[in-house]
């Protein structure tokens, strides 16, 4: 009888430990959108899905479209969502000499910072090209450097917002950093869809900071970042 009492207790221990362990909701997967080559005139409508969705992105800017588009860029500077230096001009930052190079990220951090009143944090350099020199400007002005995990490819022509939809929606992982442009209505025809579609798969959106972060690693300047899985750091 105190054999089948033991059991039948234990048996009911384990029952609501399981219960327990079971009722602890998983860690959603979280992803980052981020943004390159604006401002725009497109920007603000982009900026309105983004909040219609309660999304935050990362947008990487260049120095000429915010001399070009100063308004557009003023949008951003009551927004949560994050800025990051995406050089002057779009030169290749690789192919600049260390002194042009140091030239171009600081005009871009002036006209940033006149444009929205606001820092930049991050540097992410014009096709992903990140040489060592690079990398030390970056370092030398507290920039990590933001690469990414997955490219549909928006900016190129003849992919349809569709094509770029998919190409998202199948690629995203936890931790991705996906690249997209503020450049082409095709990017804003696919935006909501996407967003939509990867909320349905389960992911949480974060700016890169933010999902660095959660992930567990904390970024350093001047080193350079494409994902943020969560057992990196």
């Amino acid at each position: 009888m105190r054999k089948n009492l033991t059991g039948a207790l234990l048996g009911a221990c384990f029952s609501l430990s399981l219960c327990l362990i079971l009722a602890v909701p998983a860690k959603a997967a979280a992803i980052a959108l981020t943004f390159d080559d604006g401002p725009s005139p497109l920007t603000g409508e982009l900026l309105e899905i983004l909040r219609e969705e309660d999304v935050p992105a990362t947008f990487f800017l260049c120095g000429y479209r915010l001399e070009q588009f100063p308004e557009a860029a003023a949008l951003l500077a009551d927004t949560n969502h994050e800025l990051g230096v995406h050089g002057y001009s779009h030169t290749a930052m690789s192919k600049l000499s260390g002194e042009v190079l140091r030239e171009e990220l600081d005009k871009t951090r002036a006209l940033i910072l006149e444009t929205t009143g606001r820092e930049p944090a991050l540097l992410r350099p014009p096709g992903g090209l990140c040489s060592p020199d690079v990398r030390t400007a970056a370092e030398e002005r507290g920039w990590p450097v933001i690469l990414w995990s997955v490219d549909p490819e928006d900016w190129r022509p003849g992919v349809s917002g569709a094509a770029v939809c998919r190409r998202v929606t199948e690629n995203a992982a936890d931790g991705a950093v996906i690249l997209l442009h503020d450049l082409d209505r095709r990017t804003l025809d696919a935006l909501s869809g996407m967003i939509r579609t990867l909320k349905e798969q389960g992911f949480e959106f974060l700016a890169v900071s933010a999902l660095a972060e959660r992930q567990g690693t904390a970024l350093e300047p001047g080193f350079c970042y494409r994902s943020f899985s969560s057992d990196s750091g």
